[in-house]
């Protein structure tokens, strides 16, 4: 299974001052889906990994000690927590 580059869940212009759309074109679009091309390259290379969801990939590779993918794994799950993890929405100091 191909990993893919998940969306971003927010418009990237929304978060400015804080983080410009011109960055995370950079790191989601760039950044982050170099992680997913790369993860999924070296899969291709080890069909073990083929039908493993990613939090597996990266349990198995890790005990493995297969470090092109559970290096590129790993990226891609902190990547698309992070992006996961923001808002748009300010906070009032709560």
């Amino acid at each position: 299974m191909p990993f893919t580059l998940p969306a971003l869940p927010f418009d990237p212009a929304t978060l400015a001052p804080f983080c410009s759309a011109e960055t995370f074109q950079y790191h989601h679009g760039k950044h982050h889906n170099t992680y997913v091309t790369k993860l999924n390259e070296a899969i291709a290379a080890n069909p073990a990994y083929a039908e493993l969801n990613l939090e597996s990939v990266i349990r198995k590779s890790h005990q493995e000690g297969v470090k092109a993918i559970y290096n590129n794994a790993a990226q891609h799950f902190n990547h698309s927590f992070f992006w996961d993890s923001l808002s748009a929405e300010h906070s009032q100091g709560e």
